[in-house]
């Protein structure tokens, strides 16, 4: 409460557990199972109490991956041995109302859907390989809560069709209604031909909420028709709480083929779209990106001419850990006054080993570096 110099306790919001089900003692065979619990891509907003619009609510939305294997012995017990894995997923919230110091139960956001990651014995272990992935929530003014998250399909993940979902809360959490699907697209790979990042994350929706209650959803998406597209950055919108959608369009404004990724957004008070994303546009090889910018003023049907935001690419084959995991969060604020941007970058990877940081710009000019020297000279008069 003092401007971050100093901090409280720190206090779980939620909390992943391991279980232990045993369906028979003794023998060879499958004696049970266990379960493996863990929780990803957490994300938070703040806004208002539905029923207190004076008091805020803190929302954190998350995936719940359930790893579940079959307990099995061998030799009448003698040896133990775990197979068959599938993996449950399963998008969800917990809530805070007295400033992160206690937290809600969990309550599940999307359907728990089944990844079989290594075959399975029984029907109920179907074929499926559906993921739901990359939450994130964003409240408005009246206190509406909205988690957006991706869906895979049954097709699996890396392939195939996906789908954004949309579900919306107006009891500050507990309830959702049935979710819909704001878009859905051609699935892009893992990651793209020439990097090895995993910029499969850019599938993740990213959404923010303007003034008078409409809905942006930005994401990455193959494009139809062009095999060597690994993806372009798409937005979609929404002015009546969520129900229904526009087709998305296409932000990025380039004729080639390159790849963009990583899109984020954000609505500025007065309803003006923001959005930057990584991009390969300007290297033929496509192993080094800028970072690229844009607005629109009447709510994405239009888009300024893309801007380049950053004075030096970036190979991610040269970022950490050699490109294999740049990150999948970028992030853009649009105040009244001003509009920040955050990413990660490794422009110095290629001239001195393996490097990446976190860059920060703003629309406004920053301050060109100096160095001041005090005395300006030294003995003798030499500087």
């Amino acid at each position: 409460e003092d401007g971050g110099y100093s901090w409280e306790k720190p206090a779980s919001s939620s909390r992943s557990t391991v279980g232990i089900q045993i369906t028979q003692l003794g023998g060879s065979g499958v004696i049970g199972s266990i379960s493996l619990g863990f929780l990803d891509k957490p994300w938070m907003d703040i806004g208002p109490n539905p029923n207190d619009l004076s008091k805020d609510i803190i929302y954190v939305t998350y995936t719940k991956f359930v790893v579940i294997y079959e307990i099995v012995t061998y030799l009448d017990g003698a040896l133990l041995g775990f197979q068959n894995p599938v993996v449950d997923t399963t998008i969800e919230v917990v809530i805070s109302e007295d400033g992160g110091q206690s937290w809600s139960s969990p309550v599940a956001v999307s359907p728990t859907v089944r990844e079989v990651a290594g075959g399975g014995s029984g029907d109920q272990f179907s074929e499926q390989q559906r993921v739901v992935q990359g939450s994130q929530p964003i409240t408005t003014k009246d206190g509406t809560l909205y988690v957006t998250w991706l869906d895979s399909t049954d097709d699996s993940a890396f392939k195939g069709l996906a789908e954004i979902s949309v579900a919306r809360s107006t009891d500050a959490g507990r309830t959702f209604e049935n979710a819909v699907v704001a878009s859905n697209f051609i699935e892009p790979d893992y990651s793209s031909i020439t990097a090895l990042f995993r910029s499969w994350g850019g599938t993740f929706p990213q959404i923010d909420a303007g003034p008078n209650g409409e809905l942006s959803i930005v994401y990455i998406g193959r494009p139809a028709g062009k095999p060597t597209d690994d993806g372009d950055v798409y937005h979609v919108r929404s002015i009546d709480n969520g129900q229904k959608w526009t087709r998305p369009q296409k932000v990025n404004d380039d004729l080639t083929n390159a790849y963009q990724f990583f899109p984020a957004v954000s609505i500025d008070p007065t309803g003006g779209i923001h959005m930057m994303w990584g991009d390969f546009r300007d290297d033929k090889s496509e192993k080094r990106y800028n970072i690229y910018y844009s607005t629109s003023e009447d709510g994405g049907e239009t888009w300024l001419e893309n801007s380049r935001v950053t004075d030096f690419p970036t190979n991610p084959n040269y970022a950490f850990p050699n490109g294999q995991f740049l990150g999948d969060y970028y992030a853009i604020e649009a105040t009244e006054d001003d509009i920040y941007m955050v990413w990660s970058d490794g422009r110095l990877g290629e001239f001195g080993g393996v490097n990446q940081k976190i860059a920060f710009a703003r629309l406004s000019p920053i301050r060109s570096a100096s160095i001041f020297l005090s005395p300006p000279s030294g003995a003798g008069g030499k500087d």
